[in-house]
């Protein structure tokens, strides 16, 4: 059994929880809940940072004392990760006495190094972010001296003393911090201080010949370059101007400095803790890159000074834009992840922040965006699978069990069915290669591979028309076994819609609280069809609703239009809190093609299916609209195109059409659209799409 050790970095209490602290948090669980799966003894710590000049001044601002500040936000960081299903099994805070045990001790240990000596800073400062920089760091602005406050400023131009000459205005510069941009303060005090230059050498031979110490690789380069073009200044690591934090040993007029105090917690929760010995070195520390030379430079050279090992890998993710803006309260589009698991559910929550965006990169927040994956991938692609197996399992099967003396004879399938089993075990090598190199999104596509792949097998297979017979059977144990599969594999990702699909189809749950299979057995991705026990098939509730965006979406999309024309000269259909401002269709006859480009992930996110018309009506006041029913293979939806000036309702049952079946449902005319039928166009006249031969419906189209 391997041990596996996961941080998150302690978050800040001067502020409240945002998506940034969910990300990191998130996808230190999913690697931890993919590691106690794999069997290994895992350890997954986060905690806050309560110490500092930021929590003393926000706590005065609110007349509040620093340590009960401190308990209130460090109470909003647990309860957060209730909510998002976090399964962290320490949750340290730096107000502990074992923390404080620990920092004195390792205080002590990097001193008798001789890397700490006592001597006096004068530099700059910022209390936001809680670091110093030197003034060719810092980014100068010169404003006259009337706008400016007198913190971070330096006078420039001629003053006048008598007030008898008139003189240009004074003109001062105000530095401000290269990271938050805010302005800094130019300090000067007695200080102790780390002997950082003393470990240049250090760093950089250690993270030359430890490519993987740093990821992803731009963030070693970023990281290398800046050691190798900088010449590293002493750090100092003490304060006296402030009261709230660890206060140094045998000199208690100064505080420790809150990123040396900080950064000790990973320690204090393994090699410190009894028991906990063997976690130390951390196998992976997450981090946002805004905090990665803290990580690095800085914590390396503190732990070779106090005699430990460095950790095995520092990976620094990117930030969080919302709708390509970055996130600020003055802005007022801070995301809340409470509201949003609130309103759209913690494991669709999960997903979207790990499907939308390789981690490591940075990433762009958007309701609309989280609201089309949750339709897409999760209600459409997974849940209307899922749906469409138990559906058709629960009566093949006597009493909707699987006897425990069934066989299961893939040579009735041919060579399709042997696809859907090959199709696993490329899926299987690619996920688990996908999270060793922490590639959080690359698996996830994986399964969507595999999900992608049975719903394609169950518009080939029909077990529906085989009913009773063995082929029936064994179709249905491969799009068991596959679901099986995608239950497994998602379990890190979404464990709450994972142990649903696996309830569905074995009935009853695998994975227990600790995200450790309490089944191991069925399970086991490596034992083929452990449906040989009994299993039952348990219908239950759509896996995830589909989100009804008529109300919600605004002018983003257009509810829905049929067949992606309108009558010239019309407008959209109103929906429920649309701006008033009403989007006009105008018709074209240009055969130019200027409309931008797609990424193949964007074209991925139409699910375009063929479909046989059933019926079709007139719309009631309308010349141009039909009511069809469409058959989906297993499914019918009610779809309105605007087709009646081209095809009269008698001619279009039998049809083979295109529809896009994941369009958000809207009202055109008082009728339901649950889709939309594609349509070529030349001037007034159109053309329905179709196909060269005979395809059921519900086939994927691509």
């Amino acid at each position: 059994m391997a041990r596996f050790c996961i941080t998150t970095p302690i978050y800040y209490v001067n502020d409240v929880p945002h998506i940034g602290h969910a990300y990191t948090t998130i996808a230190a669980d999913i690697l931890a809940r993919y590691h106690r799966m794999l069997g290994d003894d895992v350890f997954f710590l986060t905690g806050t940072d309560e110490h500092g000049k930021k929590v003393e001044q926000a706590a005065a601002a609110q007349g509040r004392t620093p340590r009960d500040l401190a308990d209130s936000v460090h109470g909003r960081f647990r309860d957060l990760w209730r909510t998002l299903n976090i399964s962290n099994d320490d949750f340290i805070r730096t107000t502990e006495d074992r923390h404080r045990r620990t920092v004195h001790d390792f205080w002590s240990r990097a001193k008798a190094a001789k890397d700490i000596f006592l001597g006096d800073y004068e530099g700059w400062y910022c209390t936001p972010c809680e670091t110093f920089w030197t003034e060719k760091e810092l980014i100068p602005e010169s404003r006259p001296a009337s706008e400016l406050e007198n913190a971070g400023t330096l006078m420039e131009g001629p003053v006048d003393p008598t007030g008898e000459i008139s003189l240009p205005e004074r003109q001062e510069t105000i530095w401000r911090c290269p990271t938050c941009r805010r302005p800094t303060e130019k300090l000067r005090q007695p200080s102790y201080f780390f002997n950082l230059s003393g470990r240049w050498k250090y760093l950089v031979e250690h993270f030359e010949q430890h490519p993987d110490a740093i990821q992803p690789s731009s963030r070693r380069n970023e990281i290398l370059a800046f050691l190798r073009g900088e010449d590293l200044r002493d750090l100092s690591i003490s304060r006296t101007d402030f009261q709230w934090g660890i206060p140094v040993p045998d000199d208690s007029r100064h505080v420790i400095y809150v990123w040396f105090d900080a950064l000790v917690n990973y320690l204090t929760a393994t090699h410190y803790s009894p028991g906990r010995e063997d976690f130390w070195p951390a196998s992976i520390h997450l981090v946002g890159k805004d905090i990665l030379r803290f990580h690095t430079v800085y914590w390396f050279a503190f732990l070779k000074s106090a005699g430990f090992p460095p950790p095995e890998r520092v990976f620094a993710h990117g930030w969080w834009t919302v709708d390509g803006q970055k996130m600020s309260k003055s802005l007022g589009n801070v995301v809340d992840p409470f509201e949003v698991a609130q309103k759209y559910g913690t494991d669709p929550f999960r997903y979207f922040l790990f499907r939308e965006v390789p981690f490591g990169q940075d990433g762009n927040y958007s309701n609309r965006l989280l609201e089309a994956r949750i339709n897409g991938d999760l209600a459409n692609d997974l849940g209307n699978l899922l749906s469409r197996v138990v559906q058709v399992a629960s009566k093949h099967f006597l009493d909707s069990r699987i006897p425990a003396s069934t066989t299961h004879d893939p040579s009735t399938l041919g060579q399709d069915g042997t696809l859907l089993l090959v199709r696993r075990e490329q899926v299987k090598k690619a996920y688990l290669d996908a999270l060793g190199r922490i590639e959080l999104q690359a698996a996830l596509e994986a399964v969507w591979d595999l999900v992608r792949e049975a719903n394609g097998y169950v518009d080939r297979s029909r077990p529906w028309e085989h009913r009773g017979t063995p082929r029936g059977t064994a179709s249905l144990l491969e799009l068991l076994e596959s679901l099986r599969f995608a239950g497994v594999l998602l379990q890190p990702f979404m464990p709450g819609i994972s142990n649903r699909i696996l309830h569905q189809i074995l009935g009853r749950e695998i994975f227990g609280s600790s995200s450790r299979p309490s089944e191991p057995e069925t399970a086991d991705l490596d034992r083929p069809y452990p449906f040989t026990k009994g299993c039952s098939i348990v219908k239950g509730a759509h896996l995830v609703e589909r989100l009804d965006l008529a109300s919600a979406v605004g002018s983003r999309e257009s509810g829905g239009v049929p067949a992606a024309k309108m009558e010239q000269g019309g407008t959209l259909p109103k929906q429920a809190g649309v701006p008033t401002k009403e989007a006009k269709v105008t018709e074209t006859t240009s055969n130019t093609i200027t409309t931008s480009t797609i990424t193949i992930d964007e074209f991925r996110k139409m699910d375009l299916r063929s479909a046989t018309i059933l019926e079709a009506e007139e719309v009631p006041g309308s010349k141009r609209l039909v009511k069809l029913k469409v058959d989906l293979g297993g499914e019918s939806r009610q779809v309105v195109a605007g087709i009646r000036h081209v095809y009269t309702p008698a001619e279009l049952p039998g049809k083979k059409v295109v529809l896009v079946a994941n369009l958000a449902p809207a009202k055109i005319m008082g009728v339901e659209s649950q889709g939309m039928v594609l349509a070529a166009t030349d001037g007034d006249t159109l053309s329905l799409l179709s196909f060269d031969r005979d395809v059921g419906p519900g086939r994927k189209v691509k």
